[in-house]
């Protein structure tokens, strides 16, 4: 057994409910991943952009699950992530997993 097949593997070891997946809907379907939320840090805003920020908050999730589950959503594409709107801003496949960065604006 080579390693990309011992990778493939250990895979469901990783995502699995018993682990780290989680059910979410991305697009209607419900899919098992993995998901980590990324904050945003409001430490490097200059006064007027936190000013013109005030009351906005953004979203940025990181989403990991099997690839060929659905169509792999491409950067600039528009996805429902869990019943809300987010935009693609990256889009990759490696070795079966599918992994992408969503975005929102939130007021």
């Amino acid at each position: 057994m080579n390693f990309k097949e011992m990778l493939a593997k250990d895979l469901d070891v990783f995502i699995n409910p018993n682990e780290f997946g989680e059910e979410h809907t991305l697009d209607g379907e419900t899919l098992l991943m993995i998901v980590s939320e990324n904050k945003t840090e409001e430490t490097n805003m200059t006064p007027k952009y936190q000013l013109a920020m005030e009351n906005v908050f953004s979203k940025t999730y990181r989403l990991h699950f099997f690839d060929g589950i659905i169509q792999v959503p491409e950067e600039g594409d528009q996805v429902e992530f869990d019943n809300e709107k987010y935009l693609v801003l990256d889009s990759s496949v490696t070795e079966g997993i599918v992994s992408i960065e969503i975005f929102a604006h939130r007021s």
